[in-house]
Formats: structure tokens, sequence, C-alpha cells
């Protein structure tokens, strides 16, 4: 049996060395701002930005654009932004102090972007995330296979290191950094690929729970009041209508469009998701509430995946969680370099005598 052990995780790991090399890379890439945030002093978090004066300083530059803020991501310096145009999605931070632009490039453009969708899709487009959970499916397998390969019968020379050619020693660093990884690395290969299917519709249930949120007495979603008011609500007074729905919540992004509600996403507390999932859609002309869906009403599918995202990006666990993730990507690119070497030297060996 350990024999076939064996087998499968020398040529399943040829057959996904390049996967566990791409996203093992890119995966730890996306961690290292976090990481670094956690083990470097941040600056606090400034107070509430001011809404009005962001909105008014992206449409004198880009008129009529939808407009996406994060205050989640704010810092002393800067907040995040996403304008969405008829022809492009532009990346925007902004100096919540005076409103001024710091950066806008297109999100083609932008490194951080251009790397989440690398990690997601392989550079494959839009078919590239079937093949990015299939892969991460083949690294679970993979690691289970590998651990169960190395699983010794004496523990007392589990952990010993041959000394001698570099062949032997990279052969049991292999071995042993991949048994301490092994955990770690299957929490992230399984709930990487889980993320990477599209989610089902939910089921009528989730429907109707959905429905039973919608604020009574209020207009259906979309839908025009039956008399605009003189004078209409300041961006900052409805985001302040929304965080005031849901007590206690802060407000992680914020989205307003043309002829839209405008749609405010909030963290409330015991939310796993790092940027909440409870939504309050709120009338962008009369300024009330049309409709509120608490993360406490999701369905438990999406309660999952809520929860399996939380940890493939290391919101969980704090500062050692993260940093222990980000080590697993770095040694997951390493396994996928490594026993292909190995493999390639065996081979030489072979061919050679």
């Amino acid at each position: 049996m350990k024999r076939w052990m064996m087998l499968t995780h020398r040529y399943l790991g040829l057959g996904a060395a390049l996967a566990a090399l791409m996203l093992g890379l890119s995966g730890s890439l996306l961690l290292w701002p976090g990481v670094r945030a956690g083990l470097s002093a941040t600056a606090p978090l400034a107070a509430a930005p001011d809404y009005d004066a962001l909105l008014a300083a992206v449409h004198r530059r880009y008129p009529g654009a939808g407009v996406e803020f994060y205050p989640g991501r704010q810092t002393r310096d800067t907040i995040a932004l996403r304008v969405r145009l008829a022809t492009e999605t532009r990346v925007l931070d902004m100096d919540p102090a005076d409103a001024t632009f710091v950066r806008d490039v297109a999100s083609r453009d932008d490194g951080r972007e251009r790397l989440r969708t690398w990690h997601k899709t392989l550079g494959l487009g839009a078919g590239g995330r079937l093949v990015a959970g299939v892969a991460g499916i083949a690294l679970f397998v993979l690691t289970l296979s590998g651990l169960a390969s190395w699983w010794p019968r004496d523990w007392s020379r589990a952990w010993r290191l041959r000394r001698g050619r570099a062949p032997l020693r990279l052969a049991d660093w292999h071995r042993w950094c991949g048994a301490w990884f092994a955990p770690v690395l299957l929490v992230g290969t399984l709930s990487g690929s889980v993320l990477s299917f599209p989610a089902a519709p939910p089921p009528r249930p989730a429907q109707a729970v959905t429905a039973a949120a919608t604020v009574p007495g209020s207009p259906p979603r979309h839908a025009p009041p039956a008399a605009a008011p003189a004078t209409v609500p300041a961006l900052n007074r409805l985001v302040a209508v929304a965080a005031a729905a849901l007590p206690g919540a802060r407000v992680s992004a914020v989205r307003i469009g043309a002829g839209q509600p405008l749609r405010v996403r909030l963290r409330q507390p015991g939310d796993i998701h790092p940027n909440g999932n409870s939504v309050v859609e709120i009338d962008p002309v009369r300024g009330t509430v049309l409709r509120l869906t608490p993360y406490t009403r999701l369905s438990r599918t999406a309660r999952l995946r809520a929860w399996l995202y939380a940890v493939h990006t290391g919101s969980v666990g704090g500062l050692p969680w993260r940093l222990t993730t980000l080590l697993a990507g770095l040694g997951l690119a390493g396994f996928g370099a490594s026993g292909v070497w190995q493999w390639a030297s065996r081979r030489r060996k072979r061919v050679a005598s």
C-alpha cells in the first residue's frame, strides 16, 4: 500500500508541479502585506471618510461613474476605491483628508489585482477558476499521499536528516518539511479548491429568508419612489443610515451607481468573513432602508464559504496563522520544484547506468 502511495505522490506531483509553484508563490505574495502589517507598527485608522467629498472628486474626473469605497482598507494616508466605467474598471487610492488622488490605474495594470486574478485562474482566463479548483484537489491528494508515504514505522528516526550528498539532504528536507506543513497545506488546498468552484444558486428556503429580510412597507428593489423629496440626502447621511440599521457593525464597502440602490456591506461582531457578509441597501433618493440582510440569515452554504475564505486568506487566527499560511505557500512552491528535481536526478542516474 505504501508503495502505491509513493507512486501516486511521485507522478501526481510531476503533473501538478507547475500548479504548486504558481499557486504557492502567488498565494504567499498575496498574504505578505497582511503579514508585514502585523509585524510592523501600523498607522491607526482615521475617522470615517467624507464620502461626499471623495465622490465629488471622483465624479469631476469620471462623470457619472459607479464608485465603490473600501473604508475597511483605509489607513491614515489613503482609502481604496474602485471606479467602474463603461469600458474599464479603475483602482484608486485617495487621500481622505483632502480628497486628492494618490494613485489611479486601470485594474488590469494594478499589480495586486493581476496577482489575485493569476492566483484564482492560473492565468487561463474565464475557465481558469475550474482548472485552479481541479489543481487544488490534486494538491490535496498529493499532500495526503506524501504524508502517507513519509509516515514512519520508527518515530525515533522520523526527524533525522541524513548527511552526505546534496540529493539525499534535499530528499530529507522535502519529506521533513512536507510532514510539518501537511496540516496547513491540507486546509489551504481544500479550501482553495472549494472556493474556486462557483457557488450553487440558493435553494428556495434561502430565497424565502432573503425575502423575509426585506424591510416591510418599502418599495421593491430598484423601484423609484413615488415622489422624490426636494433635497436628496448626502452620501455621508446615507451611509450613517445603513450603519444604524445594524448597530455595532463596521462598514467595509460602499457601492453607489446611477439608478441603483446604495449598497453598504458591513461586518457585524461574530462574522468570520474579513469584509463582512451583512448588506444594507438604501434608497439613494429618499434615504430609507430597502433591504436588510444580516449575515445570520445567510444559508449554510454561504456561511461555509465565508468560513473557508477567512481560513484560506489567513483572516482568522491572527498573525501566527497568516504567517504559517504564507510559509506553507512558499513550501508548496518549493515542494513542486524539489520534487521535479529529484525525479530528474533519478532519471539521469538510470540513463547513465
